[in-house]
Formats: C-alpha cells, sequence, structure tokens
C-alpha cells in the first residue's frame, strides 16, 4: 500500500529530476522542502498549498513567456515557401533543434527530408522526417555543438540513395 510519505517523496523526485525542467523555476527549491516537510502531519497543508502555487507560478511561465527563437531557415528554390523558427535546447543527451517549420510541401512517397549541421569542413546528420502531416514541430538531436557546426540545412533524400546527403537543398540557415 502506498503511503503518503511514498507519495511526497516521489512527488520531490519528480519535480527535482532534470528531464522535468527546461529551465528550473526559482520557487523549485521552496517547494521540495515544503514536499519534505509534508511528511509530518502539520505540513501537509503547506505541501499541498506550496505545490498548487508551483503549479500556477510554472502555468503562468510556461503561458506567457515566448519561446526564443535561436535562428530561422529560409527555403531555397526548390521550396520557396518554406520556413522554420528553430530553438535549440542543451540536455545532458546532446543539443535538441527544436523546428516549427511552415510552408514545406509533404515530400513525396520515396523520398524523406533530413537534417544536417554543417561546418566549413564537415556535416553530420541530425534526423529525418516526411512532412506528410502538414506544418508542425520537427526535433533533431544533435551530438556536436552548434558553435562548431552553425549551420543547419535541411534535404530531400530519395529512400534508396544511401546515405550520403543529396544536393537537393529545401531550407537553410544559420545559428
Amino acid at each position: 500500500m502506498t503511503t503518503h510519505d511514498d507519495r511526497a517523496r516521489k512527488t520531490g523526485e519528480i519535480l527535482a529530476g532534470t528531464a522535468v525542467w527546461a529551465d528550473e523555476p526559482e520557487v523549485l527549491g521552496s517547494v521540495l522542502a515544503e514536499i519534505d516537510v509534508s511528511r509530518r502531519p502539520r505540513g501537509r497543508w503547506m505541501a499541498a498549498a506550496a505545490a498548487f502555487a508551483l503549479v500556477v507560478a510554472v502555468g503562468s511561465v510556461i503561458l506567457t513567456r515566448p519561446a526564443p527563437v535561436d535562428f530561422t531557415l529560409a527555403g531555397t528554390e526548390l521550396a520557396p515557401a518554406a520556413s522554420a523558427e528553430v530553438r535549440l535546447v542543451e540536455t545532458p543527451a546532446g543539443i535538441v533543434l527544436r523546428l516549427e517549420v511552415q510552408g514545406l510541401e509533404p515530400a513525396a512517397p520515396g523520398t524523406y527530408y533530413q537534417g544536417w549541421v554543417v561546418s566549413d569542413a564537415a556535416e553530420v546528420s541530425v534526423g529525418t522526417f516526411h512532412m506528410r502531416g502538414g506544418d508542425g514541430s520537427v526535433a533533431f538531436w544533435s551530438g556536436v555543438a552548434p558553435t562548431e557546426y552553425p549551420e543547419l540545412i535541411v534535404t530531400l533524400q530519395e529512400e534508396t540513395a544511401g546515405p550520403a546527403r543529396s544536393d537537393e537543398v529545401v531550407m537553410t540557415g544559420r545559428a
């Protein structure tokens, strides 16, 4: 049977986890302290109030703070209506490149889009997608730093052409 102490401990572990927060809210420390206090009978009401305050504070930050755009991608002659806003999020596993894509036609059957981060000397694939559901979000993962690979390009690839980057660049931009 799960006890109140077990639930309070688990809630504290979840809230303290790095996967929960892109930017840790300033009030998190006091909320975690209140959860610890909640293991004593007198602190339960205070812990509930603190948890509610955290939900309200985080919700207001998320709803009122626009996500920063780190750079934009523009369409090329192959996709002049295409564009994307790119946000970089550093995580312990690597860097997430979050794209909000607009105006990019769906990749035809047998083709897909592929993202590449590029330096003067090399290029690294960061993922693939097809956009067959219309405009929307795409998440790429990069194991290399954008300071060393500052250009992001998106190419149209043939499924049977192998792993090399095609010359069909549909969007490009620099961090």
